[in-house]
This record gives structure tokens, C-alpha cells and sequence, in this order.
């Protein structure tokens, strides 16, 4: 019979060629955090229900649902796998999972389109970020992206004659490559900024590690300082993206989900459209992402982009 922690293991080397890396760190992470004190030295056979639920019930205790449920998760992957290579007759997560306490989850904030430019402007007025950063914080407006795929965009993703950033699948939280229609306004701000950017390779270089980019701490510490601490996140700009195109009434639902890497074919929709639609609805997109960046700067009003310093 094998321990619980070999299992693991064995389970993760089998998976980790299919999976990114940082999947692949969070998992070791959640293991040797919040599972292998409880039950990484005990054998598979002889773990219950009563013992599985004790690191779970910690998380619960201190409140950390969203981690007492992904460790839930993964203790009954492990069972499973077990039960499939013969190493354990049951998977007492069954049990557990009933009794678990389910996490809540809470909608990025964002402001509305009316208290846009308050924001913006305090954010400015905070003179707290340097160009790189201003011009990364409004690429993340601009195009609606998450803050990880703007922070680590490459030069070579870009094609300013077609106007599309090209974002491989392994830089997507979806693992599905991307194509982001680029308004006037983002190809405007990219060019200047590539005459003045010391990097070849990345768009947002870091100041402090060589050969990596910037990440979204100091536009996240900078809206921290603001009055919208509470209502609006980095994230949020895709919540106030989204929102901003469905309430236009302008624009079909598939498009506006595509702008945002979102899988148009969700359970709502029917089967056959679920499997069989594969268009890109290239044309609509870039109509999408223009429409939208004359809207932001609209909310900008004095603002003008080629301003920013």
C-alpha cells in the first residue's frame, strides 16, 4: 500500500505535462501547505472521512473557503486516481463533500462609466507611476485584457499593419490562443511607447529583473490609493468593458465574449452551437474594441492620451 503523499506524486508527475506551470507550483503549494501535516504520511487505505475532513475544516475555521474547497478538490482527485491504480477501495470525499462549506465568490468591483474619469484622474494625480506603467494601465482599459496577459506582452505578439495582438495559448488562462483587435488609440500609444522602450523582447520591461516584464502591483497600489479603493479593481476594467457593450445594445452577445477570450458556447447556449461555431468575428470585434476606446476617451475628456507621462 502507498502513503498519500506518494500518491500525490505519482498523480501530479502523471498530470503536470498537460497543465502550466504555475498550475503546477499551486498544486505543490496546496499540498505541502494544507495537506501533508495532516495526512501526507498516512497510508491511502487507512484514511476516512474524519481524518480527510480535518485539514478542510481548518481552512473553514479561519474563513478560507476558496482554499478549503480547492483542497477538497484535489484530496479527492488523489482518491480517485488511487482507486484507479488499485491503491484504495473508496474516496471518503464523498462524504466530506456534502458537509463542506461552499465558497461565495465576489465580483471583481468596478465603477460605473459616469465615475470613470474621477478615477482616472486620481490616479493621474497620484503621479505614482512611471510611463511604463501609465501606458500598461491603459492598455488593460483600453482593451480589456487581464492584467497578466498586458504585463507580459511581447513586441513580436503585435502586428501594427493588421492590427491585432496575437497572444499564444500558453500566455491565455484559457490555454486558447487569442486575437485582440487594437483600436487607433492602443496602436497610437504602442508606437511612441516602442521608441522609447528599452526592451526588444517585452513591451513592459521590468526596471528591476533582467529579461522579465512588469506586473500589476503598482497600478493595483496606485488605484489602492484613491478614493475607488473599494469599488474598482484591474480586473474590474473587463466587468465595466462587458458591461459597457451589452447595456449599448449595439453589439451581439458572441463578439463581446470573444473580446474578452470568454467561450461564447456556455451551457446556455445550444448544443449545436456549443461544439459546431467556430467563427472569430474578426470584423465586429474591431468594431467593438473602437467603438469602446472612443468611449474611454470620452470618460478621459481632458485626458488626451499622447499626454501621459
Amino acid at each position: 500500500m502507498k502513503k498519500f503523499e506518494d500518491v500525490f506524486y505519482e498523480y501530479f508527475k502523471f498530470h503536470s505535462p498537460s497543465i502550466s506551470w504555475g498550475r503546477q507550483k499551486e498544486m505543490v503549494d496546496q499540498y505541502e501547505n494544507h495537506i501533508h501535516f495532516f495526512i501526507g504520511d498516512l497510508l491511502l487505505s487507512e484514511i476516512d472521512h474524519h481524518i480527510v475532513l480535518q485539514p478542510i475544516r481548518k481552512l473553514e475555521i479561519e474563513g478560507k473557503t476558496r482554499s478549503s474547497n480547492q483542497v477538497r478538490q484535489m484530496i479527492g482527485r488523489i482518491f480517485d486516481y488511487g482507486f484507479y491504480c488499485g491503491y484504495c477501495h473508496h474516496n471518503p470525499i464523498e462524504v466530506v463533500r456534502k458537509a463542506s462549506k461552499r465558497h461565495a465568490a465576489n465580483h471583481f468591483a468596478f465603477v460605473q462609466s459616469c465615475h470613470f474619469h474621477y478615477l482616472y484622474k486620481e490616479v493621474r494625480q497620484l503621479n505614482i507611476l512611471d510611463l511604463c506603467h501609465n501606458i500598461a494601465f491603459l492598455i488593460i482599459i483600453l482593451t480589456a485584457s487581464r492584467t497578466k496577459e498586458v504585463c507580459g506582452m511581447m513586441w513580436r505578439e503585435l502586428d501594427f499593419k493588421s492590427k491585432i495582438w496575437f497572444i499564444p495559448p500558453h500566455r491565455m488562462k484559457t490555454r486558447i490562443a487569442h486575437e485582440v483587435m487594437l483600436s487607433e488609440q492602443v496602436i497610437d500609444l504602442l508606437q511612441k511607447w516602442k521608441e522609447v522602450c528599452s526592451s526588444e523582447e517585452y513591451v513592459f520591461p521590468s526596471r528591476y529583473k533582467c529579461r522579465d516584464y512588469i506586473t500589476g502591483y503598482s497600478i493595483r497600489r496606485a488605484i489602492l490609493k484613491t478614493s475607488f479603493k473599494y469599488s474598482q479593481s484591474l480586473h474590474g476594467f473587463r466587468h465595466l468593458f462587458s458591461t459597457t457593450c451589452y447595456e449599448s445594445g449595439k453589439w451581439r452577445d458572441d463578439p463581446i465574449e470573444l473580446c474578452i477570450a470568454h467561450k461564447p458556447q456556455s451551457v446556455t447556449y445550444s448544443n449545436s452551437k456549443r461544439f459546431y461555431n467556430h467563427a472569430k468575428y474578426r470584423e465586429e470585434k474591431r468594431l467593438i474594441m473602437q467603438w469602446y476606446a472612443d468611449k474611454v476617451e470620452e470618460w478621459i475628456l481632458n485626458e488626451p492620451f499622447e499626454e501621459v507621462n
